[in-house]
């Protein structure tokens, strides 16, 4: 069995993905004794950081660099075992994790009450949905719904809160999960900021673009009239998507938050929103010929009546 994490922060692991993460741990967290409760719980944060980590250091195990040492050493201290290992470790952690991220979950392992550890992970992997990160916080549910059988609440609790990220749970949970994502992005600053250096770089690529098409000399369907503005709309948006995107995400990893650059990252979020601003884009332009078309059938009316007359002035305004 392999151990890993797809490291895309925005992206949901399957089902397959988090079965294999969890089944080793199911068997340690059903069966665990008192003495060792502490124990297993740090075994199971060690096997979520070298997950995260996965790509960087793979290993022909199972378990993970941390997990090894961890067992190599039963009585050391996790946070000392964690801040002893090598720097690229901590560092591929720390592109993954924010710091003060690392610092909770360091924080957590020194619980040694199973109830507030496991609802501390709990609203752990919460937060790390807020940020975003929804790979690791699906990961980290994953694990709590196989919690010690002793706490159905939290294993339930977990259950939903998964299924409602995977896109399979209840209708409420879901809808609450969509709804705290989108009020998420629509307050984020950084997304704010990426939509308006977009939208001048939108305009300014058409623009220019619409210059050149109409020196040229030729007269054909792409130089002139429909055809030139489609095609300087075109040039526009694909000047504007890479704007946008980038700087949201310089924007996030300026302000400590940890940033996916690799490649099929940026690649999927360049085509999710190339998708979504070609969609808007579209419907933008659609309702206002359909609205042009509307007032301009009020025309007739609005000579023979005075009130018409005035709504037709007050929609020309608008």
């Amino acid at each position: 069995m392999s151990w890993g994490h797809n490291r895309l922060p925005g992206k949901t692991p399957g089902e397959a993905d988090l079965a294999a993460w969890g089944r080793p741990l199911s068997a340690d967290f059903s069966s665990a004794s008192s003495p060792s409760e502490l124990r297993t719980q740090q075994i199971f944060l060690a096997r979520f950081l070298d997950d995260l980590a996965r790509n960087d250091f793979p290993t022909e195990v199972p378990e993970g660099p941390l997990s090894l040492i961890m067992a190599a050493k039963p009585t050391a201290d996790f946070g000392a075992l964690l801040e002893g290992m090598p720097q690229s470790y901590q560092g591929t952690l720390r592109s993954q994790l924010s710091p003060a991220r690392l610092a909770e979950l360091t924080e957590l392992a020194k619980d040694s009450d199973p109830a507030m550890f496991w609802r501390g992970i709990t609203q752990f992997a919460r937060r790390l949905e807020e940020d975003g990160n929804l790979g690791a916080a699906s990961l980290l549910l994953q694990g709590v719904s196989r919690a010690p059988r002793e706490l159905p609440e939290i294993r339930a609790s977990a259950q939903r809160e998964l299924g409602a990220i995977l896109g399979s749970g209840a209708t409420g949970p879901r809808f609450e999960h969509l709804l705290r994502r989108f009020a998420g992005e629509v307050s984020d600053p950084w997304m704010l900021a990426g939509f308006g250096v977009g939208s001048l770089v939108f305009k300014g690529t058409k623009l220019y673009a619409l210059s050149r098409l109409w020196n040229n000399p030729g007269s054909g369907f792409f130089t002139r009239g429909l055809g030139a503005t489609m095609l300087a709309s075109a040039a526009g948006l694909t000047a504007e998507v890479p704007a946008f995107v980038l700087t949201s995400k310089i924007g996030r990893q300026v302000s400590g938050i940890p940033q996916d650059w690799s490649a099929k990252s940026l690649g999927h979020e360049f085509a999710s929103t190339g998708l979504t601003l070609f969609c808007l884009k579209g419907a933008g332009a659609l309702s206002s010929k359909s609205v042009a078309a509307l007032r301009g059938g009020w025309e007739p009316l609005a000579a023979s009546s005075s009130a018409f007359g005035i709504f037709s002035r007050f929609s020309q305004q608008v």
